[in-house]
């Protein structure tokens, strides 16, 4: 029987480009986990670096985009000393900018424990 889809998916390598090779690309195995706004890619690193992605699908409005990214930075300020060395790459869904307070907090937390689990 073959495997599923989904399961392919959280074993694909991901590219990565190379520091010392510019413009090869090099196959990382990173992990991949999703909610409903927000979907989170790990790869190996030396260090914790978190990059935070909003793309015009999200809201074509700068301001909406960037309000996002200056919700999520300080909780993940507050996460970043239990992380382990690696890139963490949040990407924002579509509705991520009617997440407030709490409640995206919540699902932060939810995210990134997912991965460590």
């Amino acid at each position: 029987m073959p495997e599923s889809t989904a399961s392919f998916r959280d074993r694909r390598p991901a590219l990565v480009r190379g520091p010392s090779e510019p413009g090869v690309a090099r196959a990382v195995l990173a992990l991949d986990s999703k909610m409903p706004h927000f979907y989170l890619r790990i790869a190996p690193a030396d260090a914790v670096k978190v990059i935070i992605s909003v793309s015009k699908k999200v809201s074509k409005k700068a301001v909406v985009r960037n309000r996002i990214r200056r919700r999520v930075r300080p909780i993940l300020a507050l996460l970043k000393a239990d992380l382990k060395p690696a890139e963490y790459f949040i990407i924002a869904n579509p509705g991520a900018e009617n997440l407030k307070g709490e409640g995206l907090k919540s699902e932060l937390i939810r995210l990134i424990r997912s991965i460590r689990n």
